[in-house]
């Protein structure tokens, strides 16, 4: 009589690579071996427990997860591809996209797929993925972001794009991933105050790491000029500063025009 459950069983945890976290292994037999009992939890772990040699039990420790596995060999199988793709996650230093995750995991083992991966990579607490299925360290505040200012860093990444302080918002609240709403006014009051955010133009934001610049556009003039010993004529400054800001050329020609900052001379401004 057990045979058949023991068989549904063996043959679900082979689909997964020989290993299954438990609370997701208890409510796939459940539904496997239609139980609709309320302590079905119990009932599938008393019947694993049956099979003997069968499978495995893996007790939760604090980086692993509790799971069920056809044998020794299975778990450290899994065990030992996930502690090798941690490595290579740290090593990034920046989460990685689902696909090289893959890819990474068929170089060690070339029977990998993504049911498989999935399966595996659930058992451990120290990596996870981020709302866009990005991978990385739990700790890592572009997988795991704590707060307005780590979502929208999260955000801009993904856009890849200067964006208005109320679009940041929006996109927070459209990712689906997070409970809270973001109000926009929250929003604004948060990039202003970190760093890895600059003011480029009327509430529009973009990321330090692009090469943006804070100040008024005088500040990124100076700024320009102080690396320029033969100065720079008015298109390189006009190039250079839209690089850097969202502004109109007046807006530049009109700063340029402060002598008590800028001069001019043979068509190449210097500072004073």
């Amino acid at each position: 009589m057990l045979r058949p459950a023991f068989a549904v069983a063996e043959k679900h945890l082979t689909d997964y690579g020989g290993v299954r976290k438990e609370d997701v292994l208890l409510k796939e037999l459940a539904e496997l071996l239609c139980l609709k009992e309320k302590n079905s939890d119990n009932l599938i772990n008393f019947l694993l427990a049956l099979g003997g040699e069968k499978f495995q039990y893996f007790k939760e420790t604090p980086k692993w997860r509790a799971s069920w596995a056809l044998s020794n060999a299975s778990y450290k199988e899994a065990i030992n591809l996930v502690n090798a793709l941690e490595k290579i996650i740290i090593e990034k230093k920046f989460p990685i996209s689902r696909d090289v995750l893959l890819k990474n995991a068929l170089s060690l083992n070339n029977g990998m797929n993504d049911k498989i991966l999935d399966s595996h990579i659930e058992l451990c607490r120290s990596i996870s993925q981020n709302p866009f299925g990005e991978w990385g360290a739990i700790s890592s505040p572009e997988i795991s972001p704590r707060g307005v200012k780590d979502k929208a860093y999260l955000i801009f990444k993904k856009e890849k794009k200067p964006l208005h302080f109320t679009q940041v918002a929006s996109l927070i609240n459209q990712v689906g991933f997070w409970d809270r709403k973001a109000h926009s006014q929250t929003v604004h009051n948060e990039l202003i105050k970190d760093s890895r955010f600059v003011l480029i133009g009327r509430g529009t934001y973009a990321l330090a790491d692009w090469g943006y610049e804070p100040g008024t556009v005088r500040d990124v003039l100076v700024s320009a000029l102080k690396n320029a010993k033969m100065g720079m004529t008015k298109n390189e400054l006009i190039e250079t500063i839209k690089a850097k800001r969202l502004v109109k050329e007046n807006t530049i020609l009109l700063n340029l025009q402060n002598k008590k900052f800028f001069k001019k001379e043979n068509e190449r401004f210097t500072l004073q």
